[in-house]
């Protein structure tokens, strides 16, 4: 309990970070930075909460967590120094509709991809019940690992370009649009790509998975 507590604080303070992130890296004004802070830590508490309890939850809730609060901190620093000078100071106009886009190559091969693996793989592949798993054939390995990971960089690469200009015109923050789309990319390809990978593969997706499992 103790060690879950203290995973649970970890992935906690990782999504508050997130929205303090974003506050600095778009400028935000004051009151729309207090909301953006209150909404993070929100969720972090609502993140922290679901650690403690995910035994109860089907076992793909670890990895989306981790994936979530790691992956997208990781993520974030990534990205902000991709948009390191002009092109941060360009995502903090106000205007909407210049948002600029990227090539698909650029953004995969980027230090906004790197950091999101670095921040979401190791802990998960100790952390969560999908890498556990996964151990038990390589069908599940290859459906977690391969498949999952580059659907999740697909989603967010995808997600990031249709919902970011939308979010952004909602938060009046392009950083935020398009990091908030991003991060919901993440969890959705992830969990898309494990559950279509699996079901290629022959195996029943959604199963439930407990540690250290035989059967």
């Amino acid at each position: 309990m103790i060690r879950d507590r203290g995973v649970a604080l970890a992935l906690a303070v990782a999504v508050l970070a997130q929205g303090v992130l974003l506050v600095v890296m778009g400028r935000l004004q004051v009151r729309t930075a207090l909301q953006l802070v209150a909404v993070a830590a929100a969720l972090a508490l609502l993140v922290w909460q679901a650690w403690l309890v995910r035994l109860r939850l089907n076992h793909r809730v670890d990895m989306l967590i981790v994936m979530t609060a790691f992956g997208g901190l990781g993520m974030l620093l990534g990205w902000w120094l991709d948009l390191a000078g002009p092109a941060l100071e360009a995502m903090r106009s106000p205007v909407m509709h210049t948002m600029a886009r990227r090539s698909v190559w650029s953004a995969v091969f980027s230090w906004m991809t790197f950091g999101m693996f670095a921040g979401a793989i190791p802990p998960s592949l100790r952390l969560t019940r999908c890498a556990d798993l996964a151990r038990t054939g390589r069908r599940r390995w290859v459906s977690t690992h391969i498949v999952g990971n580059l659907a999740m960089l697909a989603g967010m690469i995808a997600c990031g370009r249709l919902l970011g200009p939308a979010i952004a015109a909602l938060t009046g923050s392009r950083v935020v649009g398009m990091h908030v789309g991003m991060l919901l990319g993440m969890g959705a390809g992830m969990e898309a790509g494990m559950f279509l990978g699996e079901a290629a593969f022959g195996l029943a997706p959604w199963r439930e998975w407990r540690w250290g499992r035989s059967d």
